[in-house]
């Protein structure tokens, strides 16, 4: 009796967390996140951000005093278009096996 207890209780959180992977929010992004950045044709090299649709995060470039720039800062980008937080561990880093790190 309790075997078929745990196994029915099992089987129900199973299908419950289910619907919790990771996939594109559901909302449409703002206008922002779909603006194409444009590094301009001025003297200064300055750093800003846009949201890549295809790969569905926010990406550097580098353009000058009168380019488009949709986001100065990362931090902007990824709470405007719910992008995930970059890898900054290079993929040829030693990572102990421990971490739970997947590639």
């Amino acid at each position: 009796m309790r075997s078929t207890l745990l196994i029915t209780t099992l089987a129900a959180a199973g299908f419950a967390l289910a619907g919790c992977q990771s996939v594109p929010a559901a909302h449409p992004l703002p206008a922002t996140c779909k603006q194409a950045p444009e590094a301009g044709n001025g003297q200064a090299k300055l750093t800003g951000f846009y949201y890549d649709q295809d790969s569905r995060s926010c990406k550097s470039f580098a353009y000058s005093d009168n380019g488009t720039v949709p986001f100065q800062d990362l931090s902007q980008c990824m709470a405007a278009c719910y992008a995930p937080a970059p890898d900054l561990m290079p993929d040829d880093a030693d990572v102990p096996a421990d971490t739970g790190r997947v590639k």
